[in-house]
C-alpha cells in the first residue's frame, strides 16, 4: 500500500491518487430444473465446486467485519429480510467453509456462494476499464460454470445477471473504492450521493415495472431503485440504504476506507458499468483536490426513485433547499467544474470527451470472442468494436 499513500496538493489538501484501487462484486440469479428455492443454498454451494477454473479452495475471513460502522461503532447483528429467513427453514445445512465453496482465481478474483447466489467478486483493480473487464472474464467463468454443473446433474440451469427476481428480493452489484480515511466518511457521502442518484441515468440496466409496494411504472432506469430505503446504514440485505457505512477497508484502517457502494445495477454492456465507475471514480479525485461541486439532496432514497423513473420529467430530484436539478445537469456540472486544479481538470475533462458519450450494445454487435474465460481480460474497451490487444 505504501505506493498508494495520498498525495498532497500545493496547498496541503490531498490530491488524487494517480492510482485508485477498486473492485466489484455481482451476485447472479440461478434458477435449477426441478429444485425449489429450499434447495438453493445447497445447489448454490454445489455449483460454486463445479467451476471449472483453476482455483484455490482458501479464504481466511478471521478479519472479515461486516458489522462495523463507518459512524464508528459495531453492530450486533445485520438486518435480514424476514422472508430470506424463511429459506431453508428446518433444513440441515452445510456450514462455513463448505456452505461458501470458495474459489480463489488465478487472475485473483474470488467465485462464491454467497447465501443462494453464485458470486464473483473481482480482484483489485486500479481503473474502470481493468475492472469491467474482469467483470466480463467473471461473467463468462460463471457460464461455463453453468454449462458444467448442468452436464454433471442433467439439469437445466439458467443464470441471471440481473438486480431483482420479481417476487419481492433484490440481489447486489456491489463496487469498492479506496479513499484516505482523513477525507472524513462524512464529507465523502455529502458528495457522492448527488453521484450515486444520478449517474444511473448512464449506467442503469433499465427494470419494466415496479416492487418493493412502490406506484406503479411501465419502466424505469434503475433495477434497484425501489429497494433503497435509508439515506445510510450498514446493512446491506434489509432496509437498503443509498450510502452504506460498512467500515471494512481491507488494508491499514488508519488510512484507509473502501466506499462500499451497493446502488448499481448488473449491466450486461461494458461500457455502461466502466461509465458508472468514473464517475464515482472523478468524484473521488475532486473531493481529494476539495473542488468537488455539492447538492445537499433532501431525501436520498427519494432522489434515487425520481430519477429512476424520471424519462418523462427530465430526471429532476429534489434538493434540501427546497429547489429541483436534473441528474443531467449535475453530472455536466461535475465534470466541468472549473480548473482550480489544471491537471486535475485537464484528465477529469478529457473523461469527459471520452465516456460521456452514448455508445452502442456491445453484446449485440456480431465478434470473435474469447475461447476462455481468462481471455477477456485482453479486450480492448476504448472502441466501439472490441478488438484483441496485440
Amino acid at each position: 500500500m505504501n505506493n498508494l499513500a495520498p498525495i498532497r496538493n500545493s496547498n496541503g489538501g490531498l490530491f488524487a491518487n494517480q492510482k485508485r484501487v477498486c473492485g466489484q462484486e455481482i451476485e447472479y440469479g440461478l434458477v435449477i430444473e426441478g429444485r425449489s428455492l429450499q434447495d438453493l443454498i445447497d445447489d448454490t454451494a454445489d455449483f460454486i465446486a463445479a467451476c471449472p477454473a483453476n482455483s484455490l479452495q482458501i479464504w481466511d475471513q478471521e478479519k472479515e467485519s461486516s458489522r462495523a460502522d463507518l459512524r464508528g461503532f459495531v453492530v450486533d447483528q445485520l438486518e435480514v429480510d424476514p422472508e430470506d429467513q424463511k429459506l431453508g427453514y428446518g433444513k440441515k445445512f452445510a456450514t462455513g467453509p463448505a456452505q461458501r465453496a470458495d474459489r480463489i482465481l488465478s487472475n485473483g478474483g474470488r467465485f462464491y456462494n454467497d447465501h443462494v447466489h453464485p458470486e464473483y467478486a473481482t480482484p483489485e483493480c486500479f481503473s474502470a476499464q481493468e475492472c469491467s473487464l474482469q467483470s466480463l472474464a467473471g461473467e463468462y467463468l460463471t457460464w461455463q460454470t453453468g454449462e458444467k454443473y448442468q452436464a454433471e446433474t442433467d439439469r437445466e440451469v439458467t443464470i441471471y445477471k440481473n438486480n431483482t427476481d420479481f417476487h419481492g428480493s433484490t440481489y447486489g452489484t456491489h463496487e469498492s473504492y479506496l479513499a484516505p480515511r482523513s477525507l472524513g466518511w462524512e464529507n465523502v457521502m455529502r458528495h457522492l450521493l448527488p453521484v450515486f442518484v444520478s449517474r444511473q441515468i448512464l449506467s442503469g440496466a433499465g427494470k419494466v415495472g415496479s416492487e418493493n409496494k412502490r406506484d406503479p411504472i411501465n419502466f424505469q432506469l434503475s433495477q434497484r431503485a425501489d429497494f433503497f430505503e435509508d439515506l445510510a446504514s450498514v446493512n446491506t440485505l434489509w432496509r437498503r440504504p443509498v450510502f452504506n457505512t460498512r467500515d471494512e477497508p481491507h488494508g491499514d484502517s488508519g488510512l484507509w476506507m473502501r466506499i462500499h457502494v451497493i446502488t448499481p445495477d448488473a449491466n450486461r454492456i461494458a461500457k455502461a458499468q466502466m461509465r458508472g465507475m468514473w464517475l464515482v471514480q472523478i468524484a473521488l479525485r475532486l473531493i481529494e483536490a476539495e473542488v468537488c461541486p455539492l447538492w445537499a439532496i433532501s431525501d436520498a432514497p427519494l432522489a434515487f426513485r425520481q430519477v429512476s423513473r424520471g424519462i418523462d420529467s427530465g430526471f429532476v430530484f429534489g434538493l434540501a433547499d427546497g429547489t429541483s436539478i436534473s441528474a443531467i445537469k449535475v453530472l455536466k456540472e461535475l465534470l466541468f467544474v472549473r480548473r482550480s486544479s489544471s491537471n486535475l481538470m485537464n484528465k477529469t475533462i478529457r473523461l469527459h470527451q471520452k465516456f460521456l458519450i452514448y455508445s452502442n450494445d456491445l453484446m449485440s454487435e456480431k465478434r470473435a470472442l474469447p475461447k476462455s474465460w481468462t481471455g477477456w481480460l485482453n479486450i480492448d474497451l476504448s472502441s466501439t468494436i472490441w478488438k484483441k490487444k496485440g
